[in-house]
């Protein structure tokens, strides 16, 4: 028995050489699947030919910068809160008419009540005599602004004013007396005259009884004055007893805002007591802490910058995707002059938006959800866009088809470019990426597979073993990929590795070592467009890679290191901006990107109200005029997708606020936190900054 089963063992491994030996296993081995399986050694790059695209030449190592003063910079956080500040006081007691903006008198006399007959305007009575008279105004609320000079609030001025009508009447009257006083005086004097030269006249009664009446005269008119000035007096008095029942904005700037209103329309004031508060923005205090190891480095009126952290909302939301699934990519096509945005997402669509029109301008559908979404260059023979599905395929689609199958007016309708699609992988496709020229694709995998296609006919590139993606294979998932101009490919895998490969004719080999030591969670990590730059994610910062051996030459970190970044890190197409996910609330963060003599600084943060979690993004192509970019993509984790505007190079140049001095310094610690309280006065003319906003102090 034994014999026998010796006999049929020798006889299986016999046949097992044998097969191998007329290659019977040779397809299996072949097979693009199990490429990775039993490599033999690496193949030199020598014998893998050319570069497998015209390649630009390597971007040179950057120069060391030196840092100011051989120290690095204080970067701490901190809020804005206004310096000028003013309460705006009844300086008469009464009952508020109105608290609003006042027509001012005469302006309905000469237009007309009808401009002020609608909702935005109210009307308060004030009691003359027997009749009323009708005040229109404008209701204030906290918040608003006013400017200099404006009418805030008004208390019901009927005594004040029937007073000032009253002196004016005793005014008239006193002009009358002194009028008629005058010309007593006048005809006194007269018949003085009369008597001192009338002959036979009994000169001594005569002359002083004229005498006599010429001085009454003149008294009476003396008096006549007096009270006219008195009451004079008296009327400029309640003239301005009257504007005193006018409260206006009087702080010594353009403009200022309602903090806070302590009394409404119809509540009783007493003198002096406050009505609103105002404060201005001409001039605002950034105010922080610093630890207390740093006080030997600060002192008054040194100089620093500010970074002011800006909320942008969406300019569109696209909603068209099932609720709930999870966007897994975004991109930009241009066509004609038409920019298009593309989606795909688990709900197993592939969708297109225009910024213009509501709702979807054209859909293709998938039977698997799709996890990963790449669209061909500007500048490709072909505006063409690859969705990788969960069961390991590639769909190749043409976004607008030739006259064989036009879509009219050159509205996109997505064709299959291939009969069927690519069976690429064993497991879920979670990362594509094409050429510049649109004519390779490259497609990673969960199983941490990279492989290389010809878009064309849809044919894998490298077949042979060892001289494929498996010299040295990802060990875990990979979520991103990226060619650059020097015929290289960066791959990013959940390994917490990235990988530079040479691309050639024959094959790809591993550009020096992988690239280790990711401890971070962001799975699109982004490349500059023109090859220079890597990101790579370390704890919780973003470090400036130089390509392709990986050298540090900045990072990245939100202010305090408080907030880890997440799930992307992109690239603008001139590499000067940088997107970044993980923020609270699903904010989305747009930094001016570092470089190697340059710290980066935040310039936006995207907030959508849904607050929902960003998947992935993309910047548009940028403009051929200026060479930037006007728009970002992104989708979320409840499957909606988002367009934002990116501000221009002039506005990201102007978003610091630099030399601006230290104006507030503690010389205590605060108890329990050892730390020093500062501030910064910050100007503000444009109104562009609001108290509150967080802010980033930077000294040097």
């Amino acid at each position: 028995m034994g014999r026998i089963l010796m006999t049929l063992t020798l006889a299986g491994v016999l046949t097992v050489i044998a097969g191998w030996y007329f290659g019977a296993f040779t397809q299996a081995l072949d097979d693009p699947h199990n490429a990775a399986a039993n490599s033999p050694a690496a193949i030199e790059l020598e014998q893998l030919g050319e570069p497998l695209y015209p390649a630009a030449a390597l971007p040179r190592r950057g120069l060391r910068h030196t840092v100011a003063g051989g120290r690095d910079s204080i970067v701490i956080t901190g809020n804005l809160r206004a310096i000028d500040r003013v309460d705006v006081p009844s300086q008469v007691p009464g009952q508020l008419l109105y608290v609003g903006d006042g027509v001012p008198e005469g302006v309905t006399e000469v237009v007309g009540i009808a401009p002020f007959m609608h909702d935005s305007y109210k009307q308060a009575r004030v009691v003359h005599k027997d009749r009323y008279v009708v005040k229109f105004y404008r209701p204030l609320k906290e918040g608003e602004m006013v400017t200099r000079g404006q009418v805030v609030a008004e208390v019901d001025y009927s005594r004040a004013l029937n007073a000032v009508i009253g002196h004016k009447a005793i005014l008239e009257r006193a002009k009358i007396e002194i009028e008629t006083s005058a010309e007593m005086v006048k005809a006194a004097g007269a018949l003085h005259n009369m008597t001192m030269k009338a002959p036979g006249s009994s000169a001594n009664r005569d002359i002083i009884e004229s005498q006599y009446t010429l001085t009454r005269a003149m008294s009476d008119k003396v008096k006549a004055e007096t009270e006219y000035d008195k009451e004079l007096a008296e009327l400029y008095s309640a003239q301005n007893i009257l504007a005193f029942h006018t409260l206006r904005f009087e702080l010594p700037v353009a403009r200022g805002y309602i903090q806070t209103i302590y009394h409404n329309t119809q509540e009783a004031v007493k003198d002096n007591e406050p009505v609103l508060q105002i404060y201005s923005t001409d001039r605002l205090l950034a105010e922080a802490f610093v630890e207390s190891q740093y006080e030997s480095y600060l002192r008054r009126h040194m100089r620093a910058t500010v970074e002011p952290a800006e909320d942008e909302k969406p300019l569109r939301l696209f909603e068209g995707h099932r609720a709930l699934a999870a966007i897994n990519g975004v991109g930009f096509v241009v066509h004609g002059k038409t920019l298009y945005v593309v989606s795909a997402g688990d709900d197993g669509f592939l969708k297109m938006w225009r910024q213009d029109i509501k709702g979807e301008v054209a859909n293709a559908f998938h039977r698997e959800p799709i996890r990963a979404l790449a669209v061909s260059p500007r500048g490709a023979k072909q505006a063409l866009a690859a969705t990788g599905t969960s069961d390991g395929k590639i769909h190749l689609w043409n976004l607008f088809p030739d006259q064989n199958g036009a879509a009219q007016n050159g509205e996109p309708r997505p064709v299959p470019l291939l009969e069927k699609p690519i069976d690429a992988h064993r497991d879920a496709v979670t990362a594509l990426a094409f050429s510049a020229d649109g004519g390779w694709l490259a497609s990673g995998s969960v199983d941490g597979n990279i492989k290389l296609w010809n878009v064309a006919d849809g044919k894998l590139i490298y077949l042979q073993r060892g001289a494929s993606f498996d010299d040295q294979p990802h060990q875990g998932a990979v979520t991103a990929l990226a060619f650059t101009p020097h015929a290289r490919l960066v791959s990013a895998s959940r390994d917490n590795t990235l990988r530079v490969w040479n691309l050639r004719e024959k094959g790809a080999k591993l550009e020096g070592a992988p690239i280790t030591g990711r401890s971070g969670n962001v799975h699109h990590l982004g490349v500059s467009q023109d090859g220079r730059w890597l990101l790579f994610d370390q704890g919780k910062s973003l470090q400036l890679m130089a390509a392709p051996d990986g050298q540090v030459v900045n990072t990245l970190r939100n202010p305090g290191s408080t907030t880890p970044f997440e799930t992307l890190a992109l690239f603008s197409p001139d590499a000067s901006l940088i997107l970044t996910g993980g923020a609270p609330e699903g904010r989305l963060q747009l930094w001016r990107a570092p470089s190697d003599d340059s710290r980066a600084f935040e310039v936006r943060q995207f907030v959508n109200e849904q607050r929902s979690p960003a998947t992935c993004a993309a910047f548009a192509p940028a403009v051929e005029a200026t060479g930037e970019t006007a728009f970002a993509a992104s989708g979320t984790k409840d499957g909606n997708v988002y367009l934002w505007p990116v501000p221009a190079k002039k506005d990201v140049d102007a978003h610091r606020i630099t030399n601006v001095p230290v104006t507030l310094f503690s010389r205590s610690v605060e108890a329990g936190s050892r730390q020093i309280r500062i501030g910064v006065e910050v100007p503000n003319a444009t109104g562009r900054l609001m108290p509150g906003r967080p802010v980033t102090i930077v000294i040097e």
